[in-house]
């Protein structure tokens, strides 16, 4: 562990920075919603669902078809870049402003290093927001790879559309990890999209993960059916499977093993992706199931 700040976690986020010398990995994890020390604060932003619109970073402007705005969920966005509550920082210092910083200096001891951030459902949402505004800051290393679990969805078709040019220039590398039947990761639904690669995860051993890219270049159907996977809809039940994660990715790890996030990226059916940047050829377009053996091998692996 590198860095650690629960200082504030009445007013701010809480997260860790980590380091992991086997993979050459370095880790930014925000912490998930907290009912004992931070409840107010976690659940107002949680609630805060308005939408805020601000400037498309200056990296990936004129990538966003007929805007250079995105909005986000007001809270979560909020949450990542308030001022900091701390009397000893600058007055107009932003929470953002010390992660960054946080995070350079890890990276400058580890400069062959590459950065991940994650976090699981709050946690998962500010990561969603954090990697997005760090895939954009030319001092850090490329891709930065969010990978996240039960996050919320963030923002809308303008940042959905942001965070594809990013994937598509090679800066950033999103995977959102959900369970079946979890209710938190529909939400909130109409005017918000979930960006990257899409895990999802089932109780039944006989039900086995779907793995799905929601494909610039699909058809209308292929839209409504991901669409309905996302519904609250779909995933409404009367049980809690908000933290069902570790026992349903050990159930699977045999098949989710032999899928590779780089070896996705690179698949242009699968992605719809940019095929010149990637090498392919093929126009045509698919949501990966995998109920069947796949031939791409999820070790989201190594440092690359």
């Amino acid at each position: 562990l590198e860095q650690y700040d629960d200082k504030h976690q009445q007013h701010e986020l809480v997260y860790g920075i980590g380091k992991d010398d086997i993979n050459k990995r370095v880790t930014l994890a925000f912490r998930g919603t907290d009912v004992k020390f931070a409840a107010q604060t976690n659940w107002t932003t949680n609630l805060t669902a308005l939408k805020k619109t601000v400037d498309i970073p200056d990296e990936i402007k004129g990538k966003v078809e007929g805007s250079d705005k995105i909005s986000f969920h007001a809270g979560f966005h909020d949450f990542v870049f308030d001022l900091t509550f701390d009397d000893s920082d600058d007055k107009d210092k932003k929470k953002y402003d010390e992660i960054l910083e946080d995070v350079k200096h890890v990276l400058g001891k580890y400069p062959d290093y590459k950065l991940y951030v994650t976090g699981h459902s709050l946690g998962g949402a500010l990561s969603t927001v954090a990697a997005f505004y760090l895939s954009c800051d030319p001092d850090i290393p490329k891709p930065v790879s969010c990978i996240n679990f039960a996050a919320p969805r963030v923002g809308d078709w303008d940042f959905f559309q942001a965070t594809q040019a990013l994937e598509e220039m090679g800066k950033a590398r999103f995977l959102q990890v959900f369970a079946d039947g979890d209710l938190v990761s529909t939400l909130p639904s109409i005017g918000y999209y979930h960006v990257g690669f899409q895990l999802k995860l089932y109780k039944s051993v006989k039900s086995k993960p779907n793995f799905l890219y929601p494909n610039k270049n699909s058809s209308w159907s292929e839209g409504v059916l991901r669409a309905w996977s996302n519904s609250v809809f779909s995933n409404f039940n009367f049980s809690y499977d908000h933290g069902d994660h570790l026992a349903r990715l050990e159930k699977d790890k045999a098949v989710l093993e032999k899928i590779n996030l780089n070896d996705s990226y690179a698949d242009f059916e699968l992605t719809g992706l940019t095929p010149k940047r990637y090498g392919q050829d093929s126009d045509s377009t698919k949501e990966r199931s995998l109920n069947s053996e796949p031939t791409t091998g999820l070790c989201c692996g190594g440092s690359s």
